[in-house]
């Protein structure tokens, strides 16, 4: 999976067909910057899979992203991108 500031990290950061179960698991990630309002979108080839509101993001503060959206993605696809963006759908690295 791949990410952009704010998001300092992901974890997991990388994920199998085989090593999913059936609800996708949960994931955690932290920032670099407070940050309020926001939205993380979860994407693969320009298609978006997930969407979760959050908000208030604080750096050393791990947020929790739900797996449920594993689902649906293409095991044969591109890589997972991890947007946030502002209320507004502007991503916050753009700003």
């Amino acid at each position: 999976m791949r990410s952009a500031p704010p998001i300092a990290w992901i974890a997991p950061s990388a994920i199998a067909a085989d090593q999913v179960g059936r609800d996708g698991g949960q994931f955690r990630f932290r920032t670099d910057n407070f940050v309020s309002d926001a939205q993380l979108l979860v994407q693969q080839d320009g298609r978006l899979l997930h969407t979760a509101r959050f908000r208030r993001l604080t750096p050393n503060l791990s947020a929790r992203l739900d797996g449920r959206w594993i689902k649906e993605v293409d095991w044969d696809g591109g890589d997972l991108d991890l947007v946030l963006c502002d209320c507004a759908g502007i991503p916050l690295e753009d700003q």
